[in-house]
């Protein structure tokens, strides 16, 4: 005799098996998209090849403190790993990626509304 519960908690599994199953898949499509935009071919072999959880460990769980001073953030790297460069050279692409396609005029001297000088953003420091 089928108790009237179980169908449900088969089907629920299933789903949360699913989701698992998709949330481990654009992890490892994110590991693999950082891998192949890195200019260097050494590092780009190095990310491709390395593991998930070394992935994570060296470029995702990066210790670091953050500080507001006045109008920035700033990001103190508590710890060191061959990666670093790699990582620092896409952030500040990405950052800069970013800036341009809010501010596409910010470089030729670009005016806002009010006629004022368009001011780049204060974007995050590593130090």
């Amino acid at each position: 005799m089928k108790q009237p519960g179980m169908c449900f908690v088969i089907d629920c599994n299933r789903n949360l098996r699913i989701t698992y199953m998709v949330i481990a898949a654009l992890a490892w499509n994110l590991k693999a998209w950082y891998g192949l935009v890195t200019l260097g071919p050494a590092a780009r072999r190095d990310i491709l090849r390395m593991e998930f959880k070394r992935f994570l460990v060296n470029f995702i769980q990066i210790p670091c403190q953050i500080v507001a001073t006045g109008r920035r953030l700033v990001f103190k790297i508590l710890t060191y790993s061959r990666h670093l460069e790699t990582f620092n050279v896409r952030w500040n692409a990405l950052l800069a990626a970013i800036l341009f396609s809010v501010f596409p005029h910010a470089s030729d001297g670009a005016h806002n509304v009010l006629g004022l000088p368009i001011r780049k953003p204060i974007a995050a420091r590593f130090i």
